[in-house]
């Protein structure tokens, strides 16, 4: 009698333990269970593999999630179709061409794919690794079924990567219930992972974007990353990952999209930044984009920060409120009033201390020299005088104040003058 390995939990066992027919049943389980060798394992120096990175690790599973409209199927084509051909997609060059299964339950091939891939300026014989499967008539992935229907079709195309286009249409269970995702990572998660093979699903987010995808807790306890596409403006993205289980080199990407000379989206470096610089250079973009008053308070900025999925500390905040209160945009009224800089009339000097946080790393708004002008903050605060202050500059004058004045001499607030009072 040959048992196969479902067969095992039905199996007759006798009083001792032992299942009737299995003449070595301490083997057999050796062979369904394999333990991990440990010697092995230590000894396997080998780096994370990334598909793309740092948005999706070979054998991972991953979730990107945005509102609806965003954007985030459209920015995943052009993903599957860039990693498949083995060029530079969102900044990151594959190492080789990855064998792509795209499983769409959302869009029309006419109208959405076919009109999206020429934007982009492909043609079919550039699509020969991206396996698309459009509506596919296959049993729901939270069921054994729907899990080994589509492990088929893994086998079938050799595939390496599965997108789901959007995991809410490919389940039968509730989406507010963790059964349907406990489901669906023991019929299908577990599954691709022990095949070796990554996923990417799109979700959706609930009525408050900062909050995660909507839907039951389980559904992100089986994924390794999480990624939330956010609109800063309407060419301009912020990709950033939530919540991850192993290192990343960055956890944020900020997108611009181009429809000129084809339709593509590009990542603006921003490795060399500080998460934290980052996120303060997010919001003064997110605040000027929409048109948030220059002096306008932390609550008003938290309040337009969450309403586009964004979140942030209030010592982060609070630095965006500063610098957009000292840095008014040149169509101000308050900007360049006076011929004299907090820096001076030629940039920081040699030996001065910077008077506000980064000011040694701003250039001058006027074209004099700065000290370093890839600095992702914004310019320098602006000169005092004039009978139309407005609030921020009250506080930079009672700020400023405390110092003594300028010098009478190189009308400098900091200086080395000797005969300064």
């Amino acid at each position: 009698m040959t048992l196969e390995p479902f067969d095992i939990v039905s199996a007759t066992r006798r009083e001792d333990g032992i299942i009737e027919g299995e003449d070595d049943p301490g083997e057999r389980a050796r062979r369904l269970f394999p333990r991990l060798d440990w010697h092995e394992l230590w000894a396997d120096d080998a780096e994370e593999e990334w598909i793309h990175e740092p948005l999706l690790p070979a054998r991972r599973l991953v979730s990107l999630y945005s509102a609806p409209k965003v954007g985030k199927s459209l920015l995943m084509l052009e993903f599957a179709v860039g990693i498949s051909r083995g060029v530079t997609t969102l900044g990151y060059a594959p190492t080789k061409r990855w064998r792509v299964l795209y499983i769409d339950f959302e869009n029309d091939p006419r109208g959405d794919v076919r009109s999206r891939l020429q934007a982009m300026g492909y043609v079919p014989d550039d699509l020969d690794y991206v396996n698309y499967l459009s509506f596919p008539t296959m049993s729901a992935l939270d069921s054994a079924r729907g899990g080994l229907e589509l492990l088929e079709a893994v086998k079938a195309y050799a595939s390496e990567l599965v997108v789901i286009d959007t995991v809410s249409r490919a389940v039968a269970g509730e989406e507010n219930s963790n059964d349907t995702w406990l489901g669906f990572y023991r019929h299908t998660g577990l599954l691709l992972k022990q095949a070796g093979v990554a996923m990417i699903r799109l979700d959706h987010s609930g009525k408050d974007e900062t909050k995660g995808t909507r839907g039951g807790s389980a559904k992100s306890g089986d994924v390794d990353a999480i990624w939330r596409l956010t609109r800063v403006t309407d060419s301009r993205f912020l990709l950033e990952c939530t919540d991850s289980r192993m290192q990343m080199s960055t956890k944020s990407m900020h997108l611009t999209r181009h429809h000129i000379p084809r339709l593509h989206h590009t990542v603006d470096t921003v490795s060399a930044a500080t998460e934290r610089e980052v996120r303060i250079t997010h919001l003064l973009d997110l605040a000027n984009s929409n048109g948030l008053p220059t002096d306008a308070s932390r609550d008003a900025l938290r309040t337009l920060a969450k309403s586009r999925g964004v979140t942030a500390r209030n010592d982060v905040l609070a630095e965006v409120v500063k610098l957009r209160k000292l840095s008014p945009t040149p169509g101000d009224s308050t900007f360049g009033r006076d011929s004299g800089t907090v820096r001076g009339q030629s940039g920081t000097g040699e030996g001065e201390e910077p008077l506000f946080e980064h000011d040694a790393a701003v250039p001058d708004p006027r074209g004099q020299s700065g000290t370093d002008a890839s600095a992702p903050l914004s310019p320098s605060p602006p000169p005092l005088g004039g009978d139309s202050g407005t609030a921020g500059q009250d506080d930079l004058r009672d700020g400023l104040d405390s110092l003594g004045g300028k010098c009478p001499r190189c009308h400098r607030f900091i200086c080395d003058c000797e005969d300064r009072p």
